[in-house]
């Protein structure tokens, strides 16, 4: 125990300290710096805050002053206006026209327009056109407020309770839980890419440079894997830790933006939790976890088929595309369609099901013993995966086989059969 511990601990401590380590952990601060600053620096040179307005009817100018966020300022006339934009005292110029109750807008601008104002401004532009047919027509206000009510419509998901009936299902928290999995989702796919090299070039550097024959001289060759996965398992628990203050931090400093804003509003303080979020987001981690346990284990396996640090990038080149087929199929198809039929069999094979089944977890279209099913099948192909694996690794760590991975592999099947 204290040598498994010895490995891993060195492992782990090499990890950190590396530089590596530390681009790993800024690289998604830089880019969500990058990202939010090119967001706030577009949004403040898009940004409208002063509107020259000019109609040739009185009411219409003033009605554009309904507009919110803007600051919009009447002008007797249209040569005053472009002044005005000139002189830079206003960032545009809005002209409204009215002819037997049809309105033509135009807009004269230094820069570009602000979309959202732009949509704020073509909505009351037809409201008000709308009022004016109304109008010429002889509608009242009431009736033609009655022409443009909208039918409600309300949307209940249902679910069987204990005694087969139909009952309402509760939606509190429903971001949050989206959240949760898309994040873990997609953190287990930059985990794969990340420590499946970086295990593989552990374990291939050491046999390369020929100091594997020393260190399996004194201890098992199963307890050197196990502390290379256990330890490079460590580092990748370290980085989710150092993470999770650093979401926390990033949701808080995005929470006012447009974009994010209501998908960070279920993240509210005032939402209330049940017992279904604290099951939902348990099972999630749990998958997450085996995930990251079952690619380790076959990328500890493809180090070891190869003879030199340089060769464990297309050793593990399978384990990548096989990570890469189950979260792209995740994501796509969480995106598209939930109740796909290729989802719904993923979610029950291990090594995909690690990507598939959190997000059909959150949306509810799967029941908890379907998902523990899913979880416990992984969880034991997981340990046969790793049992198999420690006996090849066993059997190919010190055998040098100048002939390519396959080949190391069909020697390292043949030379299981003979160790114990």
């Amino acid at each position: 125990m204290n040598k498994f511990l010895i490995i891993a601990l060195n492992v782990y401590k090499k990890q950190v300290r590396s530089g590596a380590f530390l681009v790993m952990i800024l690289a998604p601060l830089v880019m969500f710096a990058l990202y939010y600053g090119m967001g706030k620096f577009i949004d403040s040179s898009n940004e409208i805050s002063t509107v020259a307005v000019y109609a040739n009817q009185p009411t219409i100018a003033q009605s554009v002053q309904k507009l919110p966020d803007y600051k919009v300022k009447i002008v007797s006339s249209i040569e005053k206006g472009k002044q005005a934009l000139a002189d830079e005292k206003v960032d545009l110029l809005l002209t409204i026209h009215n002819q037997e109750n049809n309105l033509s807008a135009k807009i004269l601008s230094r820069g570009q327009v602000d979309t959202t104002f732009e949509f704020q401004l073509k909505e009351l532009l037809n409201q008000m056109q709308s009022q004016l047919k109304a109008a010429s027509l002889g509608l009242t206000s009431e009736q033609f407020a009655q022409l443009k009510a909208q039918v409600p419509l309300t949307i209940q998901r249902v679910q069987l309770n204990d005694q087969g009936k139909l009952v309402m299902k509760h939606e509190d928290g429903k971001i949050v839980q989206m959240i949760i999995a898309f994040v873990c989702t997609i953190l287990l796919f930059i985990f794969v890419m990340n420590y499946a090299s970086v295990i593989a070039q552990e374990i291939a550097t050491e046999k390369g440079s020929r100091i594997m024959e020393i260190i399996l001289s004194s201890t098992k060759a199963t307890t050197h894997y196990y502390g290379k996965i256990f330890g490079v398992l460590l580092v990748g628990l370290t980085q989710m830790i150092i993470y999770i203050p650093i979401i926390i931090a990033a949701l808080y400093v995005a929470k006012d933006n447009a974009t994010l804003k209501p998908f960070l509003s279920g993240l509210s303080a005032g939402n209330s939790f049940n017992i279904n979020i604290i099951w939902n987001t348990l099972l999630i981690v749990l998958f997450i976890i085996s995930g990251i346990l079952q690619y380790a284990v076959l990328s500890a396996l493809a180090g070891s088929l190869v003879n030199r640090a340089e060769e464990s990038s297309k050793a593990i080149m399978p384990v990548t595309y096989l990570a890469l087929i189950g979260y792209l199929g995740g994501i796509t198809f969480s995106v598209t369609n939930i109740q796909n039929p290729i989802l719904k069999v993923t979610s029950y094979i291990p090594f995909w099901s690690a990507f598939g089944m959190p997000i059909r977890i959150v949306n509810e279209v799967v029941s908890y013993p379907l998902a523990l099913v899913s979880l416990v099948l992984n969880i034991l192909v997981t340990f046969i995966v790793m049992r198999i694996s420690s006996r090849m690794y066993k059997a190919n760590v010190l055998i040098y086989d100048d002939k390519g991975v396959f080949s190391a592999l069909k020697q390292s099947f043949k030379l299981m059969k003979t160790v114990k």
